[in-house]
């Protein structure tokens, strides 16, 4: 049995279960059981790089956020990047945790 799931335009998809037997066709469809919006969770810290210690305020984007130059990032160009980046952006708490 194969389980599938997928995030497409917004959207996350849950596929019904297939079953892959000896006489099975050549080509299997996934038939989607359910739809919702999608959600970006981000787990996991925050912490500098040299001494460990957890990132306060740190912005957290998805790995697929584009025209992003790290060379240039000042206060505004972080502004503008995270309001960009809508709901998909987060901020890390005190303890460099996502909130």
């Amino acid at each position: 049995m194969y389980n599938a799931s997928a995030d497409w335009d917004g959207k996350h998809y849950t596929f019904r279960p297939v079953w892959i037997r000896q006489n099975s066709p050549e080509v299997v469809v996934f038939k989607p059981s359910k739809i919702e919006p999608y959600e970006t969770r981000y787990r996991g810290r925050v912490v500098h790089g040299v001494n460990g210690d957890p990132i306060a305020g740190a912005i957290i984007l998805p790995a697929d956020a584009r025209g992003i130059d790290e060379a240039c990032l000042d206060s505004q160009a972080l502004s503008r990047l995270e309001q960009q980046a809508g709901p998909q952006a987060v901020r890390t708490d005190t303890a460099g945790r996502p909130i």
